[in-house]
């Protein structure tokens, strides 16, 4: 999965996003520290069990998987589903300092130099990274950002 810059004119009712909190929290009104566009890797657009944070760093505020149900100038309605059917709206609010990326499926051509990648997976006996996922988050001010954990 890879992370590009995205507008909010890419956003339209329907499309799934995951919303990042810099106030606020899911259910009530938000204000958005980012808005990333595209379904997780498993493809649907629903809560995980834990907090989303769709390849972004980790949030003291968490995350939340959800669907556009109406956006305008500076506020989107957000329609989240948890995995037992519910469904919660949240006001969204967003405004000059909010990151906006699309998240989608690449090929492994995309990984080139110059790129961003944080990959998991186990080390095989010789020490070597097995990977079993690999993300390619946003480059930010020229540095790629550091998990954390």
């Amino acid at each position: 999965m890879e992370l590009t810059p995205a507008k909010p004119t890419d956003i339209a009712p329907g499309l799934c996003v995951t919303i990042r909190p810099a106030s606020g929290a899911e259910g009530a009104a938000v204000t958005a520290d980012a808005v990333v566009v595209g379904a997780s890797s498993g493809g649907q657009c629903q809560k995980t069990g834990g907090a989303d944070n769709a390849g972004l760093p980790r949030s003291p505020l968490g995350g939340f998987r959800g669907t556009v149900d109406s956006i305008d100038d500076k506020t989107m309605l957000v329609s989240t589903h948890g995995t037992d059917g519910s469904s919660t709206k949240t006001t969204v609010e967003y405004n000059d300092l909010t990151l906006f990326a699309d998240r989608h499926r690449v090929n492994a051509d995309a990984i080139v130099e110059g790129k961003c990648i944080i990959a998991g997976g186990t080390n095989d006996t010789g020490g070597v990274l097995q990977a079993q996922t690999i993300n390619m988050p946003l480059v930010v001010n020229g540095s790629c950002p550091q998990p954390k954990g």
